[in-house]
């Protein structure tokens, strides 16, 4: 009976997220049962071991079920992941939160109507942000290290800026774009001193830092494939024509008082002083 519980103790432990800690635990369970006292030899030669109890099983189907279920486009609106999901590892990006006021909402919504007919299957993004950084992963044990470190970084004051035009995006892949209200130039400074604080962080971590010359904007509507194959000239040029307009009434202005992070499922807010 206790070569029996010996065995069945040697199976893998639930408390990890990794699929690799199956074979571990086959290894486990071959050097503990050694460590009783038997050979190789008085193994093989003993009655099989019991199998894995279904309830072991299905934990790791969950974790190889939960896994696909992070790559599967038809679960995201199409969307396809910039890089491959792997456990263990957290999506982490800084970024200055954007609060919809009235006539922010206001322009962005007569914006989505005007595109309509040339882009169809255009969606809101629900959290509007400009990006102070590309998306990073870091490991678990990083997480509170790195925050710490944001925080002690950071020593930008707080700040006031405008939108100054509308511009289309899209990712690297080409698989999505994106219509955008751009940050004026003279506050992308301000930005960019955002940047270099959050840069020096990244650094010390060894993560990739912003891009060289980066464009400060707030997505407001994406779509998938590329624009440049969805609008005409004419139709890019009537958007932003309205819009030079509209802002010459009514400025857009916000204000910038936080830098926020969120790594994974965590959420860091760090004041601007």
């Amino acid at each position: 009976m206790s070569s029996g519980l010996d065995a069945l103790r040697c199976y893998g432990d639930d408390s990890s997220d990794e699929e690799e800690d199956i074979d571990d635990a086959k290894v486990i369970k071959a050097d503990t049962c050694k460590g009783n006292g038997a050979t190789s030899n008085n193994i093989k030669s003993s009655s099989p071991l019991p199998s894995v109890p279904l309830e072991v099983l299905g934990m790791f189907k969950d974790k190889e079920e939960d896994a696909t279920t992070h790559s599967n486009p038809t679960l995201h609106d199409g969307r396809v992941r910039s890089f491959q999901h792997v456990r263990g590892n957290w999506a982490t990006f800084a970024f200055i939160q954007v609060e919809p006021t009235e006539v922010l909402q206001h322009i962005m919504d007569e914006l989505i109507t005007m595109l309509l007919p040339s882009v169809g299957d255009l969606k809101p993004v629900d959290d509007l942000h400009i990006s102070i950084s590309r998306t990073v992963t870091l490991q678990f044990h990083w997480i509170e290290p790195f925050a710490q470190s944001l925080k002690d970084a950071l020593i930008v004051p707080a700040f006031s800026y405008e939108f100054e035009d509308v511009e289309f995006y899209s990712n690297d892949e080409k698989t999505r774009s994106f219509i955008g209200l751009r940050v004026s130039r003279h506050a992308s400074d301000q930005f960019k001193c955002a940047v270099q604080c959050v840069d020096k962080c990244l650094q010390d971590f060894s993560l990739p830092i912003y891009y060289k010359n980066p464009s400060f904007h707030v997505s407001f509507a994406w779509c998938l494939g590329d624009y440049q194959q969805l609008l005409d000239s004419t139709s890019l040029q009537q958007i932003k024509d309205y819009f030079k307009k509209f802002i010459q009434d009514t400025p857009l202005v916000a204000r910038a008082s936080e830098v926020q992070c969120k790594i994974g499922n965590k959420m860091f807010s760090f004041g601007l002083r």
